[in-house]
C-alpha cells in the first residue's frame, strides 16, 4: 500500500456449513470518514476451522474450505474462484504467497487458522493502490459472496467441522471519485487446446494440473504457447523454464517461491517451503502452480504485451489433454459512457459536487490521450 494509511472496516462473517453459501454486502461500508470519500482497496478474509477427522486436511484441503467467492461490484464480477485459486493468484501475481498457511498437525477437533489478501488490483502494478481503489459510492449494490465447500473436501474423512470466514474491508481516503480499471480474476477450467474468450489485456495466467490443487506431474504441461492472434507471448517454452524465469523476474528466492511442473519429481526439489506438518523445518514446494503469462514489480497496464481482441489461446504439448485450471487475471474494457454513470452514481449517493454531471479525466495520462488502451486505463471524476 505505497504512499498511503488504510483504514479497516470489519465486513462481518460468514459461518462455516458445508455447502452453504453466505453474502456480505458492500453497503455496510461507510461512503465517507471526515469529510473524505471512502475507496475500497483489498479484503482479508481469516478462516478459523475446527474438523474431525482421521486422515488430517492438507493445504489444498483448508483451502478448499471455500468452494466459491464472488466479488460482485454492483455490474460485473471482479473475482471469481475457490479457496485454492484465490491462494495461488496470491502467489501468482505478487511472485511469492505472503500470508501464512494452517499448520496442518494441529490434530483433530483442534482449530487451525489461515487468511487471504485480495487487493483490487494487481499489487505488483505501479500505482497501486490508487489506482485500482473502488470508490464505495458506486458499490452500493456490490457485495462478496463465500460458498462453503463439503466436508470430503476439506479431507477424504472429515464427518464434521466448525468455524467461519471473517472479512475486514481495507480503504483509502481521497478527496476526487476514482473510477480504476476494470481488473477481473476468474478460475476457468481448460483443455491442452484452449481458446480462453474475452477481449482484454492479460496480465497473468497459471495453469493447475485439476480442481483438486494437487501436485503437477513431470511432462504434463511440456513446452506452452500462449497466442493473442496477433502475438505470441510465449512460444514452445518447456514449462519448468517458464517457472525459474518467473521465480528470477519475480525476485522470489529459494524460499516460499512458486513451483510449476517440475523437470523430475526426486531431483528437482530446490525451490523449498515451510513444512507445515513441523514449522521448524523446509521441505520441498508443493509443485502446484506453473506460470505463464506474468508482469514485472512495477508494472504498467500500457506496457501489457498479450492485448487480446479475440481471446487468447493456451496450447500444451504435455501428457494431460483436459482437466486443468487456468487463473486468470485480466483488464476488461470499460466505455467512457459506462464510467461516466458510474461516476455520477456515486456523486450522487455521495451528495458530492454541485449536482450537475461530473467531469472525468485520465487519472495518469494527459487527458488528450487517444491511443488503444484508453479503454483500460483509470479515471478520476473532478465536480
Amino acid at each position: 500500500m505505497k504512499g498511503f494509511q488504510t483504514i479497516s472496516r470489519d465486513l462481518g462473517s460468514v459461518t462455516f456449513t458445508a455447502g452453504q453459501t453466505g453474502q456480505l454486502l458492500l453497503n455496510k461500508l461507510p461512503l465517507k470518514v471526515g469529510g473524505r470519500l471512502v475507496h475500497l482497496v483489498g479484503f482479508t478474509v481469516r478462516t478459523r476451522l475446527v474438523p474431525a477427522y482421521t486422515t488430517a486436511p492438507t493445504r489444498a484441503g483448508h483451502n478448499a474450505s471455500i468452494a466459491s467467492m464472488v466479488l460482485y461490484d454492483g455490474r460485473q464480477n471482479r473475482l471469481q474462484a475457490s479457496g485454492n485459486g484465490v491462494r495461488s493468484f496470491e502467489a501468482l501475481e505478487a511472485g511469492k504467497q505472503n500470508t501464512a498457511e494452517a499448520i496442518l498437525g494441529n490434530g483433530t477437533g483442534n482449530p487451525r487458522y489461515f487468511s487471504r489478501f485480495i487487493p483490487m488490483g494487481p499489487p505488483n502494478f505501479e500505482g497501486n493502490p490508487t489506482d485500482f481503489a473502488l470508490c464505495v459510492g458506486y458499490l452500493q449494490n456490490g457485495y462478496l459472496s463465500i460458498t462453503n465447500g463439503q466436508l470430503t473436501d476439506i479431507s477424504a474423512d472429515c464427518t464434521a467441522c466448525t468455524g467461519e470466514h471473517q472479512v475486514t474491508a481495507h480503504c483509502i481516503l481521497l478527496d476526487e471519485i476514482r473510477i480504476p480499471p476494470f481488473y477481473q480474476r476468474i478460475e476457468l477450467p481448460v483443455t491442452n487446446s484452449q481458446l480462453i474468450a474475452g477481449k482484454g489485456l492479460y496480465a497473468y495466467l497459471g495453469l493447475v494440473g485439476s480442481s483438486a490443487y494437487g501436485a503437477i506431474a513431470a511432462g504434463v504441461f511440456g513446452s506452452v504457447i500462449a497466442d493473442t492472434g496477433e502475438v505470441q507471448v510465449v512460444t514452445g517454452v518447456n514449462a519448468p523454464q517458464l517457472t525459474r524465469q518467473f521465480n528470477s523476474e519475480m525476485s522470489a528466492g529459494q524460499i516460499g517461491g512458486v513451483m510449476g511442473e517440475p523437470e523430475n519429481a526426486t531431483y528437482d526439489v530446490n525451490q523449498r517451503d515451510v513444512n507445515l506438518t513441523t514449522p521448524t523445518a523446509i521441505q520441498a514446494r508443493v509443485a502446484d502452480l506453473q506460470p505463464v503469462i506474468w508482469c514485472q514489480r512495477g508494472a504498467r497496464i500500457t506496457k501489457i504485451a498479450a492485448k487480446c481482441d479475440n481471446g487468447l489461446t493456451i496450447q500444451t504439448g504435455g501428457s494431460q489433454s483436459s482437466g486443468q485450471i487456468a487463473l486468470i487475471g485480466r483488464f476488461l474494457e470499460q466505455s467512457e459512457a459506462t464510467i461516466l454513470q458510474m461516476a455520477n452514481e456515486a456523486a450522487q449517493k455521495l451528495q458530492w459536487g454541485k449536482g450537475a454531471q461530473v467531469e472525468l479525466k485520465l487519472l495518469s495520462k494527459a487527458d488528450s490521450y487517444k491511443g488503444p488502451l484508453r479503454a483500460y486505463l483509470p479515471y478520476v471524476a473532478k465536480a
